[in-house]
């Protein structure tokens, strides 16, 4: 983890002279307590294909007051490798929005993993409903090239259709079903490096709803197999809450993939 602190510095404003003093003795001066912050979300996903990943992504903090520079410290958490967060972020004169920058060594960041970046202020930082803590979630895609039309079949759904196949241009044994059960919900799994064996298939999402519940596919690894130009997956559909699955249906599934799929 990383945990990036620091205190909290407000600039005050500047007095022309001596003679600027109020006349019960005390210097006029800008007020912190009147400068609270928030952030524009509490969360933002982003998404992108390898060649297209950013170098840097930011993030708006707004502030109630902008009279004066302020520095507002951000305390940043991430598990992942290849992130740079700046412990705080400085409001010029004048300025009421900021973008705050999270730094991305695109190279570092793994494939078709989910990455989160939490960004919180604290509560005495924070506006009066305001929001003081984001949850940015990144992830980064192959880059899939189209190699032909397979045939799926699947007993869960009853049904078999022509399916469009692609496969990862940084990854060979990795491949995509796209839009397999509904429109924008792309599938994909990867096989081992004699293409015998199906080695990872995460769960996913559908786009199947069963009774307004959205539903996911995770099949059973270590009895789907590779037959050969059959890849044939024991599948098991879900719900998904949280880390909580409650398995609706199971059957067998398969992808008949196109001509030269493995050279």
């Amino acid at each position: 983890m990383k945990f990036l602190k620091s205190h909290i510095v407000f600039a005050l404003a500047a007095m022309a002279a001596l003679s600027s003093c109020s006349e019960d003795g005390y210097w006029d001066q800008y007020s912190e307590a009147d400068n609270k912050f928030s952030f524009q979300q509490s969360s933002v996903s982003y998404k992108y294909s390898s060649p297209d990943f950013p170098s840097t992504i930011t993030v708006q903090i707004t502030r109630d007051d902008s009279n004066g520079e302020a520095t507002l410290p951000v305390t940043a958490t991430t598990d992942a490798a290849g992130i740079s967060c700046p412990s705080q972020v400085t409001f010029p004169a004048g300025v009421s929005c900021v973008e705050y920058p999270i730094t991305v060594d695109a190279a570092s960041i793994p494939f078709a993993e989910d990455i989160t970046v939490k960004l919180a202020i604290t509560d005495d930082d924070t506006s009066i409903s305001g929001i003081g803590a984001i949850t940015v979630s990144l992830y980064k895609d192959f880059t899939w090239n189209y190699i032909g039309d397979g045939v799926y079949t699947t007993n869960i759904f009853g049904d078999q259709w022509p399916q469009p196949v692609y496969r990862a241009q940084e990854n060979p044994h990795a491949f995509m079903l796209e839009n397999l059960i509904a429109t924008g919900y792309n599938i994909w799994f990867m096989l081992d490096d004699t293409y015998s064996q199906v080695q990872y298939y995460p769960l996913q999402a559908t786009g199947y709803y069963d009774q307004g519940d959205l539903t996911y596919y995770l099949p059973n690894l270590s009895q789907s197999y590779v037959d050969g130009d059959d890849v044939v997956f024991l599948q098991q559909l879900a719900y998904y809450s949280g880390a909580n699955l409650a398995l609706l249906a199971r059957s067998w599934e398969s992808i008949t993939m196109p001509a030269g799929w493995n050279n």
